[in-house]
């Protein structure tokens, strides 16, 4: 009897077949056929399955389970996005009906879940009204895949889209340019152009989000070019079974939307379903997952596809503004003032020809003076007709010049980005404000600071989300919030002769403020400024500009107080492990509570592995009334140790 209990259902369901085929009219499908396979399918338990869960992108939640994508149109059971089970049978079902006029059939819609289903159940396609999606196949056939990688873009401060990087993925295909690859993005279809309403809708998911295919070259153009990004890309080991596996579920992605949330379900995420769906026992889309709120960052995903042992070689590919940047520097002084003098049309490319410059030396000022007029035509800041003229003139000049000076001035990578620091922090410190010894500890989800090591990110960029300080004052026996600051942006970009970016800032949360009477309340702020900076042979980085603030809070006169100030700095790398900022800032606030505050700090870092450093900081506040009547000082001392996780 035990041995019949093996073998009972098996032959139950080829008899079942063997009983329904010889009575089927061509084109016809039985539904006895379709509940076969379903019960096939359950006692398989497939519904519990790890590809079927990736491919309908279920995760368990506190409430049960529930699928990731929110158009209703990517599911064919009504209870499909919160029941695996349902939307498995209508699937199966949907298979092995007929297809109705006008609309595509389910074997197309969703080829991914067909073929799966093809290789976990005994589907027969002599029994099914559509045999295989042949206009898929002969798509991906004519594209001929071969591998893919993940790319990166590095981070671009001043989108906010992409503060923290993105990355996308790179099919390669038979052809030899990679430029002819095809990019699979995803990203939230938004029309806000103002930064700060993108944050607050894409932080609640409102806006869908879509994958979309490219050609790679198009992607090239838009962040090499326009963004001035620096891109790696990163080769997956994938066989081409496993890449093409992989586009069968992009397909099924195709004009499917799901929320857009800027920090979980982002760019990064999503794509982790599409590797998954490649190869199932990754479960890459699972490790970054959470019930609760979760924090999703470009650099984490791909240092997870890096520990999951999947990458293979990493190429660099320089934006237009570093291999200009990498141009000046290799260049002579009178190079670079002839070359000045040829983009400001003092002189037309033809005078590098009488230039009395070395020959391979002329080759870099060409090189220089394309690459910059192409740089300047992608930002609009050039008519076609212009450009158009300049660039052939000064083609021809270069196909004159004898050295290809090529090879001599390449823009060598820098630091990976995986390579940097994690991008959490957690620290613990102590000091003291004034004659009161303190114990501090401050927590911080997201990202890098002008302080952290700079290996692997971009030099100058501060990106801080949500860093929280809280204090224990031994002697008063206090404990409170010293600060939290929800968004703490800081683009110092240094300007040269040949690209000048402005340098800006923007700051919001909570924070205590000194004051002349003997209070020092915690006030809701915001804090921004714009100005320069510039790169010096000792001090590295210098900076400077003008600021504007506004606080709220019921410990205020009036309830609110504004003013405006300056602020300066300096940053400088003292040696790989040592860096110090030094700054200082006034402001005056004419508006509520009208008073004076002056502030300078020494803040140094020391690094003591990959992802720790101990940091000193050492600050000075003046607080004054508004005619320097009254003036109150304070001087604080920390001194914490940083871990990143």
């Amino acid at each position: 009897m035990k041995r019949y209990g093996l073998i009972a259902l098996p032959v139950s369901f080829f008899i079942c077949l063997f009983i329904i085929a010889p009575g089927r009219l061509a084109g016809e499908t039985s539904p006895v056929y379709a509940e076969a396979l379903i019960n096939r399918a359950m006692e398989l338990r497939l519904h519990e399955d790890r590809r079927w869960l990736t491919l309908v992108h279920y995760k368990k939640t506190l409430r049960g389970t529930r699928s990731l994508i929110d158009d209703p149109k990517f599911f064919l059971s009504p209870s499909g996005k919160t029941n695996p089970r349902a939307e498995l049978e209508s699937t199966i079902r949907a298979i092995v009906s007929p297809p109705r006029e006008g609309e595509k059939h389910a074997v197309c819609r969703f080829i991914a879940r067909y073929r799966w289903l093809k290789d976990a159940l005994p589907i027969d396609d002599n029994l099914l009204p559509v045999k295989g999606c042949t206009e898929i196949e002969d798509s991906i056939d004519r594209m001929r895949p071969e591998s893919a990688s993940l790319v990166f873009p590095a981070s671009h401060i001043n989108s906010p889209a992409s503060m923290f990087g993105h990355t996308f993925l790179m099919i390669e295909t038979g052809n030899r340019s990679k430029l002819l690859a095809h990019a699979v993005n995803y990203s939230a279809s938004a029309k806000d152009t103002f930064g700060p309403l993108f944050y607050i809708k894409s932080i609640f998911g409102l806006y869908p989000g879509y994958f979309g295919i490219l050609p790679y070259y198009a992607k090239i153009q838009e962040y090499n070019d326009f963004d001035q990004r620096d891109i790696w890309e990163y080769r997956i080991n994938f066989t081409p079974e496993e890449v093409r596996r992989m586009i069968y579920h992009i397909y099924e992605l195709e004009n499917v939307y799901s929320d857009y949330f800027f920090f979980d379900e982002n760019c990064s995420y999503n794509l982790l379903f599409l590797l998954d769906a490649a190869r199932p026992d990754l479960q890459l889309s699972e490790e970054f997952y959470s019930p609760w709120f979760t924090w999703v960052i470009p650099l984490d995903t791909i240092r997870s596809i890096q520990k999951a042992g999947i990458i293979g070689p990493i190429d660099f590919r320089p934006s237009r503004v570093s291999t200009i940047r990498h141009l000046e520097e290799i260049l002579s002084e009178p190079g670079k003032d002839l070359a000045i003098e040829i983009i400001r049309g003092k002189k037309g490319p033809d005078a590098l020809l009488q230039s009395p410059l070395p020959e391979h030396e002329k080759v870099r000022v060409c090189d220089m003076i394309t690459e910059y007029v192409r740089y300047e035509y992608s930002r609009d800041n050039m008519e076609k007709k212009d450009y158009s003229e300049f660039l052939i003139n000064a083609l021809a000049v270069r196909s004159r010049l004898k050295t290809s000076g090529e090879a001599d001035y390449r823009v060598p990578a820098p630091a990976n980005p995986e390579s940097g620091h994690l991008s959490a922090r957690i620290a613990l410190g102590a000091g003291a404000r004034g004659n009161s010894p303190f114990q501090e500890l401050r927590v911080r989800p997201a990202y890098h600071t002008i302080m952290d090591n700079d290996e692997g990110y971009v030099e100058g960029g501060h990106i801080v989300f949500t860093d929280i300080v809280a204090r224990f004052y031994d002697r008063e026996k206090l404990f409170q919030i010293e600060k939290i600051d929800a968004i703490d942006i800081v683009s110092l970009t240094p300007g040269d002769r040949f690209i000048q970016s402005p340098s800006w800032k923007v700051r919001t949360g909570l924070r205590r403020r000194h004051f002349v009477e003997e209070k020092y309340p915690l006030l809701s702020f915001l804090n921004t400024g714009g100005g320069y900076a510039w790169k010096l042979p000792v001090l590295d980085l210098a900076y400077i500009m003008g600021d504007a603030e506004l606080q709220a809070g019921g410990r205020l006169e009036h309830n609110i107080t504004a003013g405006a100030g300056v602020s300066a700095g300096t940053l400088t790398k003292i040696t790989r492990s040592w860096k110090a900022h030094l700054n200082a800032k006034s402001y005056y606030y004419p508006f509520g509570e009208k008073q004076h505050e002056t502030t300078a700090s020494l803040s140094q870092r020391f690094r003591t592995g990959a992802n720790s450093c101990i940091m000193i900081d050492i600050g000075h506040t003046t607080a004054a009334s508004k005619n320097y009547g009254e003036r109150r000082s304070v001087n604080e001392f920390l001194l914490y140790l940083n871990i990143y996780m």
